[in-house]
């Protein structure tokens, strides 16, 4: 659809709703906080930043919390 010189894109996010990951949950999606499996996402995520972490403490003032 075109309004004026702007075209207007009906569905143009990448997937439903319940795919899309939000800032305001930590970029999960929210199956993913009602289902539970946000845990074992936040997991990897903390260890991956802890690994980098130990791996290069100098770019850190301290170790990360998440």
């Amino acid at each position: 659809m075109t309004c004026g010189n702007a075209e207007i894109r009906h569905g143009s996010r990448a997937g439903p709703p319940e795919n899309h990951r939000h800032s305001g949950i930590a970029l999960f999606t929210p199956d993913q906080v009602h289902s539970g499996a946000w845990i074992q996402q936040w997991l990897q995520r903390d260890q991956a930043l802890q690994a980098y972490y130990d791996t290069h403490p100098e770019r850190f003032r301290k170790r990360p919390q998440t």
